[in-house]
């Protein structure tokens, strides 16, 4: 028993690394899951929608009703909290002309016609980093680099 108990003693704090490297993951999957739903959304409703990076920690998705941006509060769009050490960079690609920043701050647009805006994403903590990126606007959101230790 004493055996036992020292082995997990040492193990204990690897395992606290590789918990959070978990949760860092499971970030990174969720946000690409909301990425495909605000672009599946998008076209299947024929409305534009936005995924939105709020500065609390969170990102949710918003649809265009009129002139103005409704957040969606229920189902598999509402608001995503990140984990506590998790943080969320977004950096996109020029906007339209169009559009000026003020009316596309810290978003994502998701097109009726399939498109969407290229931006890359990058999630981390003190652990790594997951990038995430939409290349051309008839591409889709993937995960191209992961990399541990910042």
């Amino acid at each position: 028993m004493v055996i036992l108990c020292t082995v997990l003693a040492m193990s204990a704090p690897s395992l606290r690394g590789w918990g959070r490297g978990s949760a860092l993951r499971d970030a990174a999957d969720q946000f690409l899951a909301m990425t495909r739903l605000a672009r599946t959304q998008a076209i299947s409703t024929a409305q534009w929608h936005r995924l939105c990076i709020d500065p609390s920690g969170g990102y949710y998705l918003a649809v265009r009703q009129g002139e103005a941006f409704l957040p969606i509060t229920a189902g598999a769009g509402k608001p995503v909290q990140l984990p506590a050490d998790v943080r969320l960079d977004l950096v996109k690609a020029p906007t339209p002309a169009t559009l000026t920043e003020e009316e596309s701050p810290q978003c994502i647009d998701f097109f009726p016609t399939g498109r969407t805006q290229p931006a890359r994403v990058r999630l981390y903590d003190a652990v790594g980093a997951y990038e995430i990126a939409c290349f051309s606007p008839a591409e889709t959101f993937q995960l191209v680099q992961a990399g541990g230790g910042m």
